[in-house]
């Protein structure tokens, strides 16, 4: 299982649909040399600058603006050559919007698994960094 640590994060989490980004770039290694099933994590979360599984304006996190930048990084991963794509974050619809941007795009039979619960969870930075899921600039309380 891939989680991506790209080395600049912006507002959109823009790397994360990246062509060259760490993922692809990880998943076109392991592909060209092993036979090895390939999981990718689909979460928004490692990629931008606030932290948060989508994007961020006024201090509120735009779920439905998300939904189809989550579909271009499931497509961008499976055209990198990822067998399954495990999405992360906490976002109502993402697995419905990752499904149709994966089939539009040629990818019909690509799996979408959730995230193992024996994995970290997804405000567990790989780095062991705690990313914290409140508000920006609103510590202790939660968004709606």
């Amino acid at each position: 299982l891939l989680f991506g640590l790209p080395s600049t994060k912006d507002e959109m989490g823009s790397a994360a649909c990246d062509p060259d980004g760490v993922i692809q770039k990880a998943v076109r290694a392991i592909k060209e040399c092993t036979s090895l099933l390939v999981i990718t994590d689909l979460c928004l979360c490692e990629y931008t600058s606030h932290g948060h599984c989508g994007l961020v304006r006024e201090e509120r996190v735009l779920n439905d603006e998300t939904l189809p930048l989550l579909g271009e990084v499931a497509v961008s991963q499976a055209q990198a050559g990822a067998d399954i794509v495990a999405p992360s974050g906490m976002m109502d619809h993402m697995v419905r919007a990752i499904r149709a941007a994966l089939d539009v795009d040629g990818f019909a039979y690509t799996p979408i698994s959730p995230m193992p619960p024996s994995m970290p969870p997804p405000s567990m930075a790989p780095s062991g960094r705690r990313q914290s899921r409140d508000t920006p600039g609103a510590t202790g309380k939660a968004i709606r």
